[in-house]
């Protein structure tokens, strides 16, 4: 297993995420709700406008 960065670097583009569908991206989250909230919300926006995931009531 390689580590070329973290989220944060994802959500602020200087860092591709996935780029195929065999690349395994493991996210821990611990002790801070607000970058919780913030993570969340950057993966929902953009699950949204590639029009990926389910949505729900």
């Amino acid at each position: 297993m390689s580590v070329a960065g973290d989220l944060g670097n994802v959500i602020k583009g200087e860092l591709a995420g996935r780029e195929n569908d065999d690349e395994i991206i493991v996210f821990e989250t611990a002790g801070v709700a607000t970058q919780d909230l913030v993570a969340a919300r950057e993966i929902y926006d953009k699950a949204v406008e590639a029009g990926v995931g389910i949505q729900w009531g």
